[in-house]
């Protein structure tokens, strides 16, 4: 296991400390953005993971830190970044902070907005890495507009499923496993083809088209697996195979195929598919804090 460091307090002017070969345990209300984004560029680039444990806060610049987490090797490059339930996670726009008193000139205006322009272009420039090994950035585009939304007094909090899981944070501190309902491998399945694009999920309520579920066994990674189709489609073909569980399991595989847009997930009938962590099935606004 790697070992831990911890930065905690209000993120002030200074050199990030080597840390590589850290995860690093974050505790800081943030602070100075220049700061965070070079603690941040040095994270990311030695590939150290990131947590927030529970009863720890990180906002501001500290959650721009967080989610800079990375994991970094051989056939590994993607984001590691590890939330405690009882933790509190906050993002808001990077922002000048002027005095109240303060008068400008035209001149001097233009040049504050140019600033802010180039803070807010940097963000976007850092937050947009990607792998090879994951299509997604480290900023999803909704994050970004959720965060770019956000004033000084404002806060993004990270409190659902729906928002841990289209952000691309790990979870810690849930139950371990849970029996899923074949309700719930359609919510799955609801959930995968719309987190997998960074788009909104919903809650489904009327099962009536869904079930009941078309089983099938295939074998994937070499074990024989049980496994229910799941039809989202209407003129098109697009499905999800996802996995059936009798007992209670920390996830499940799930494969997905759209026809419509040419998108394949996965590919269960062909021995691969994608794990998920056992709460993606449930509905998209449920609390962090359920999960208990």
């Amino acid at each position: 296991m790697a070992e831990t460091a911890g930065l905690t307090g209000e993120i002030d002017s200074g050199e990030p400390k080597n840390s590589a070969d850290m995860a690093l345990c974050l505790d800081s209300p943030g602070g100075n953005y220049m700061t965070g984004r070079d603690m941040a560029q040095f994270v990311h680039q030695h590939g150290i993971a990131t947590r927030i444990l529970a009863g720890s806060e990180c906002f501001s610049s500290c959650a721009f830190l967080f989610m800079a987490g990375h994991s970094l090797g051989a056939e590994v490059d993607g984001p590691r970044r590890i939330l405690t339930i009882g933790g509190a996670l906050g993002f808001h726009a990077p922002y000048l902070d002027l005095k109240p008193t303060e008068t400008f000139d035209g001149a001097e205006t233009s040049e504050l907005a140019t600033l802010t322009l180039q803070l807010i272009a940097d963000f976007i420039d850092f937050s947009s890495y990607s792998s090879v090994f994951d299509h997604r950035p480290m900023f999803s585009m909704s994050l970004l507009e959720d965060t770019l939304r956000m004033g000084p007094s404002e806060m993004s909090v990270v409190d659902t499923v729906q928002e841990v899981a289209r952000w691309s944070i790990e979870l810690d501190g849930q139950r371990e496993n849970a029996v899923l309902s074949d309700q719930q491998l359609v919510q799955a399945c609801m959930n995968f083809q719309a987190w997998s694009f960074d788009r909104p999920s919903e809650r489904v309520t009327d099962f009536s088209w869904y079930l009941p579920l078309q089983k099938s066994t295939q074998v994937v990674y070499g074990d024989e697996t049980e496994f229910g189709l799941v039809d989202t489609g209407g003129m098109e073909v697009r499905n999800c195979s996802v996995e059936v569980n009798t007992a209670p399991q920390t996830g499940f595989l799930i494969c997905s195929r759209d026809d419509f847009t040419g998108v394949q997930l996965g590919q269960c009938d062909g021995g691969y598919g994608f794990w998920q962590p056992w709460y993606y099935a449930l509905p998209p606004a449920t609390p962090l804090i359920d999960l208990r």
